[in-house]
């Protein structure tokens, strides 16, 4: 069903300018709208959208790459006036360190200049990814923002691997193929957008669904299929060293913010009395990162020994466990959220702010302030 899904003739064209007519609106609402962080969009943004990218991140790998409205516009920008370079090799081997860096720099930003509570600074966050789509768009072939450079897509690249549903080929079909269709561009086909060969392919984590393959291949071989998270992981596919740093950071980002959100440990309160609050949250958070790196490489030595690499299974099984991230910090979020709804009586947050999501008014002051941060679909509300 999936599979008639891809080769429809309006997909994904149809949701991409789908995506396209609603960013519009919400960008101008963000620019023009209530500054207060209650703006509509603004939690349209980071209370919708930001989470249900969670869930399609473990359904469906890099499905909102192919209907994102930033690669939309690039490659609209492409097809005018494009140059189609081709994509230097230092993006291919290091591109990813620098989605890396933008997703701390975001991190950072969220917690010393409260960007995800400003409706203006959210805009500017959007409309700064849509002018590197739109920019990497005019110079290189392909989504080269998309799979190389994009935040966005360096998050779903880590998650795709455990997604549920993935496009495959049957190896005997692709093999008597002589024409390659899925592959070789045409005036109406442009090849992947992803530069990937589906017929040889052994990992999706850069597969988005656009379904161009799928609509191309005249011998049925590529289909969707419903697979166990763990079988990607399993395959003897390539991965940068840089994948697992991601992986670490996004571990210890979570602790970070968890440990600053804490009812019962007041520590951003002391953080924000101290006098140096940028400086203290800075150091706090690479202590995080380097806490959580560190015990990956301890995970890895205990379970294959001290000369383990991080190439190892045991690294590849710690992978695994990333779905781990996002289900129990949800569910541990809901258990939070229902128990102090039914017994809090004063807040929790007397020093700052109240710490509930905007749904949720406390008992005692009535604010409705809550907030959402950068890896709020990896943890909920923390």
């Amino acid at each position: 069903m999936i599979t008639n899904l891809l080769k429809r003739p309006w997909y994904p064209a149809v949701l991409q300018w789908l995506s396209v007519a609603l960013f519009v609106p919400i960008v101008g609402y963000l620019l023009f709208g209530p500054a207060a962080k209650d703006n509509h969009a603004n939690l349209l943004v980071w209370l919708v959208w930001w989470p249900l990218l969670c869930v399609l991140f473990i359904l469906a790998g890099r499905i909102w790459c192919g209907i994102c409205p930033f690669s939309k516009v690039s490659d609209g920008i492409q097809h005018l006036a494009g140059l189609r370079r081709a994509v230097p090799e230092f993006l291919k081997s290091h591109g990813v360190w620098l989605i890396l860096i933008a997703f701390v720099l975001l991190s950072w930003l969220e917690e010393t200049r409260g960007i995800l509570d400003s409706p203006r600074q959210t805009a500017v966050l959007l409309l700064t990814i849509l002018t590197g789509a739109i920019a990497f768009g005019l110079f290189f072939q392909g989504r080269t923002w998309c799979r190389y450079v994009c935040p966005i897509g360096g998050l779903s690249q880590v998650y795709s691997r455990g997604a549920l549903l993935k496009i495959r080929n049957q190896e005997a079909l692709c093999a008597d193929c002589n024409t390659k269709d899925c592959v070789v561009p045409d005036q109406q086909y442009a090849g992947c957008p992803m530069q990937l060969s589906p017929f040889a392919m052994d990992t999706v984590a850069n597969c988005n669904l656009c379904g161009g393959c799928v609509k191309r291949c005249m011998h049925g071989s590529l289909h969707v299929r419903l697979e166990a998270p763990s079988q990607d992981l399993a395959a003897e596919s390539p991965m940068a060293p840089v994948v697992l740093w991601l992986v670490a950071c996004l571990t210890g980002l979570i602790g970070f913010l968890n440990s600053l959100e804490s009812s019962r440990l007041p520590l951003e309160a002391w953080i924000e009395q101290s006098g140096y609050p940028i400086l203290l949250k800075t150091l706090l958070m690479a202590l995080a990162l380097g806490a959580s790196w560190w015990l990956l490489r301890l995970s890895s030595r205990l379970a294959a020994g001290p000369q383990a690499s991080l190439m190892s299974p045991a690294a590849w099984m710690a992978l695994g466990a990333r779905p781990l991230i996002p289900s129990c910090c949800s569910v541990t979020w809901a258990m939070w959220a229902w128990s102090s709804g039914r017994t809090a009586a004063t807040c929790w947050r007397p020093w700052r702010r109240c710490s509930r999501p905007p749904a949720w008014p406390c008992p005692a002051c009535g604010e409705r302030s809550g907030r959402a941060t950068s890896t709020s679909f990896l943890s909920g509300w923390v």
